[in-house]
């Protein structure tokens, strides 16, 4: 799941997505990229379960998955504390 969040292309599909449900052509469009590796980052946020797709008539709207993203920022919260008494203690 990381390593697909990892990927500057997907990070911006995510940021997009935080702001609301887009179809694959607005967000091609709006990265100028072509819509064959636009489908490629969002079959990667899929497969690592950080986007759904909803259909919406003839095309699919992608949004968040926002339980996902929740449970990955509370793991990564938890991780930075701990890195954080870890470090403290090495100090002393």
């Amino acid at each position: 799941m990381l390593s697909a969040m990892g990927d500057p292309v997907r990070q911006r599909i995510l940021e997009m997505l935080s702001r609301g449900r887009r179809s694959a052509g607005t967000i091609a469009r709006t990265l100028d990229m072509k819509p064959p590796a636009v489908s490629h980052h969002l079959r990667k946020l899929r497969e690592a379960g950080l986007i759904v797709g909803i259909r919406n008539g003839n095309e699919i709207l992608y949004r968040l998955n926002v339980t996902v993203i929740e449970e990955v920022s509370i793991y990564l919260g938890e991780l930075a504390r701990s890195l954080q008494r870890t470090e403290g203690k090495e100090r002393q």
